[in-house]
């Protein structure tokens, strides 16, 4: 289990690694958000399951389009969320 810290300074996808400190999360770890930087999920490829969800702070857009995450634990949400028929 690992905390990954959104930094959205590459590409702004979701499943790209240079965008997060430590990598893409991953079933089992926790996610956090707290800049400005906007962030997009990809084409359904994504059902990941968290342990925690955490957006104090978060500013800028979190674009699910029709993804899910299934978080087992604490969620905290902030800034913009879009989606169609996306999930948290």
């Amino acid at each position: 289990m690992a905390v990954r810290t959104w930094l959205g300074t590459r590409f702004g996808a979701y499943n790209e690694s240079m965008d997060w400190d430590t990598g893409v999360p991953q079933d089992g770890d926790s996610v956090v958000m707290d800049n400005a930087a906007n962030c997009t999920m990809v084409s359904d490829e994504l059902d990941v399951e968290l342990v925690g969800f955490d957006m104090t702070g978060y500013t800028g857009t979190f674009a699910m389009g029709s993804n899910g995450i299934d978080v087992d634990g604490p969620v905290t949400l902030d800034g913009t969320i879009t989606g169609s028929g996306a999930t948290i």
